[in-house]
C-alpha cells in the first residue's frame, strides 16, 4: 500500500459576529492549489493575509489534506 498526498487547502474561519442566543457566526473559505512544499510559516503567514482581506476576525487556520491510497 502507498499513500500519496493529492491536494492541500487552506480555510480560514472568520468570526462574523453573534446570533440572537449569542453563539458565535462563523463563516468560512477555504484555498487550493496550495504549494505542497510550503512551510507552516509559510502557511500561516498566507492564512493571517487571506484573513485581513476578509470580513470578521480571525476564529480558525486549517490545512486540509486529501491523500490516496493505492495497493502496490
Amino acid at each position: 500500500m502507498a499513500l500519496t498526498l493529492k491536494s492541500k487547502r487552506l480555510r480560514v474561519a472568520m468570526n462574523v459576529g453573534e446570533d440572537a442566543k449569542g453563539k458565535k457566526r462563523i463563516r468560512s473559505r477555504s484555498f487550493a492549489n496550495i504549494n505542497f512544499d510550503a512551510n507552516e510559516s509559510q502557511l500561516h503567514s498566507a492564512c493571517t493575509a487571506v484573513a485581513s482581506l476578509l470580513t470578521g476576525s480571525p476564529d480558525e487556520f486549517s490545512l486540509v489534506t486529501e491523500n490516496v491510497l493505492t495497493a502496490g
